[in-house]
Parts: C-alpha cells; structure tokens; sequence
C-alpha cells in the first residue's frame, strides 16, 4: 500500500502490474481507491483483548469504515507468466473482497501492450538478496525497460528493486527515486514516465522518504 502511496495514483488512471505475482500491489490498489479500510474483512484483532476494549464503539467504527467503501470502477490490470501466481492472486483478491475489480491474467512481461493513453505501471521485479545475482537479472532488466519504451507511451512508470546495477540495467534515466529498505536491503522506487519519442528525460532526484 505505500508503493501504491508513493506513486501519487489515487485511481485516476488504469492501473497496471505486469509482475504481479501474488497480486499484493494489485490488491492494494483496488482497496485503496475502493476506500476499503484495512484488514475490514478481519474478525480476530489483539485490541479486542485489551482490558479497555469497547464492543459496542468496535461495531460502530467498523459501520462506518464498511459505509466509506465506494464502487471501483478504474481498470486495474494484473498479469504473471506464471500459471499459478494468478491462481493465487485471484484467490488472495477474493479474500480482500475485491477480486471482482482486478483484471488478472496469464501472460509473459515481454508480451505486455496496454491500452493507448495515460495510466500507471506499478512493477516490483525480483531482484535477489545477494550481490552476486544482479549480474544475471541484468538482461531481464534490460528487457523491462524495452517493454516499457515500445509499450508505455503517456504512462507513468515505477519500478521497485534493490538499489545498485540493476536499475541502471534498464536503460531509463529517473525522474524521482525514493529511498526505501526491504528489511536490511536499501532499495529504490524509481518513477520513469513515458513519453512518446526518445528525446525526453527526467532529471534524478532523490527522495529521504
């Protein structure tokens, strides 16, 4: 949900995750701009074992969390060349109660070709945990910032990984790039956007948040 944040997508324009894997910024996505508040579907919460806990001011908040969803109704686009990471997604969509918001589908990134004009690419590729393992991601890299030049046109594009090589693999240069950690690992969400022709960049900035 604070990818999706960062991003500045409040459901404006189509959404778009091309590596969803098990569908999380996806999910996160449809909830946010569906107003869902979260953990709503949860029943078992810690705070209702506090000695001060409120029964009655627990139901009346949740009503009222329950009252502030609102109909999604912006495309949100999820796809993974793996068979069974959509199974999943579909399944963990539907137990967030907005599976039937998310477009999903089997497909290769190589073969991603969205609509024409203005949405968001949200991606978070794997990146490994050791050092050693950025040097054969490179091309897959590479091959996401191809993607992205031939298909992307008009769209705003933002890539979570590991800070290091990898972002350079993709052969874009940032407009903005916050700085985020995974745990030990410092990372980066670098937002490119695409625009039409090749003679137009964003100057680099980073970002402490």
């Amino acid at each position: 949900a604070g990818l999706v944040l960062l991003t500045g997508w409040r459901g404006d324009t189509p959404f778009h995750d091309f590596l969803c894997g098990s569908g999380t910024l996806a999910i996160e996505a449809a909830l946010i701009v569906g107003k869902r508040a979260p953990g709503l579907l949860r029943e078992d919460y810690a705070a209702r074992r506090w000695p001060d806990y409120d029964e009655k001011l627990w139901r009346d908040e949740r009503r009222a969390a329950r009252a502030e969803a609102t109909p999604i109704d912006i495309p949100i686009f999820a796809s993974d060349w793996d068979k069974q990471s959509i199974i999943d997604a579909r399944r963990n969509a539907s137990r967030a109660g907005v599976g039937g918001f998310i477009d999903f589908a089997v497909r290769k990134a190589s073969a991603f070709a969205p609509r024409p004009g203005p949405g968001l690419i949200l991606i978070n590729p794997p990146y490994g945990e050791r050092m050693g393992e950025e040097g054969s991601l490179a091309p897959f890299y590479k091959s996401l910032g191809d993607v992205l030049k031939q298909h992307g046109a008009g769209k705003e594009a933002w890539i979570f990984t590991r800070h290091g090589p990898l972002l350079k693999a993709v052969g874009l240069r940032p407009a903005k790039r916050h700085i985020l950690f995974n745990g030990a690992l410092e990372c980066r969400l670098a937002h490119f956007p695409l625009f039409s022709g090749s003679g137009k960049e964003g100057a680099v900035a980073d970002s402490p948040s």
